[in-house]
């Protein structure tokens, strides 16, 4: 894969990452809880002001933290991009936009606003889940033999 399309793919998903999150957020925002499978995925409503699982951590430490590893990750994908090479380059697309959409809650409210409820015990939301799937494959691309041009 080439550079432009590589780069308009990265940003294309990093994007689609981020209005998935803000329309689900929307729509989801301050909704009952309800089943979608029974009692492992339901959907409910939880501010969190913490970080991974709702640990507490003062709010400058949260946005230095996240704010500085979607930094990492941003050049991480751009210089993946350079060396095209699209099975690094889209998983850390992914992550940023789980990233972004996560910072921009924090920004916009103070809270990360997460509703899907799994196993009635955690809740997470798109970006959560974008975020996960994109380590999970920047780790197993990682693994794999990597073709650049």
């Amino acid at each position: 894969m080439k550079r432009i399309p590589l780069l308009l793919a990265s940003l294309g998903l990093w994007g689609a990452v981020f209005i998935l999150d803000r329309w689900t957020k929307i729509l989801f925002f301050n909704g009952p809880t309800r089943p979608v499978v029974g009692t492992v995925i339901q959907t409910t409503t939880l501010h969190n002001f913490g970080l991974l699982a709702s640990t507490p951590v003062p709010f400058l430490i949260i946005i230095a933290l996240t704010g500085t590893i979607t930094f990492i990750v941003a050049i991480a994908m751009i210089r993946e991009i350079l060396l095209c090479r699209p099975m690094h380059a889209l998983p850390l697309a992914l992550i940023l936009g789980g990233a972004i959409g996560n910072l921009f809650d924090r920004f916009a409210f103070g809270y990360v606003f997460d509703w899907i409820l799994l196993f009635t015990h955690s809740v997470i939301n798109i970006a959560d889940i974008a975020i996960a799937i994109g380590i999970v494959w920047f780790l197993f691309a990682l693994d794999q033999p990597s073709k650049t041009r």
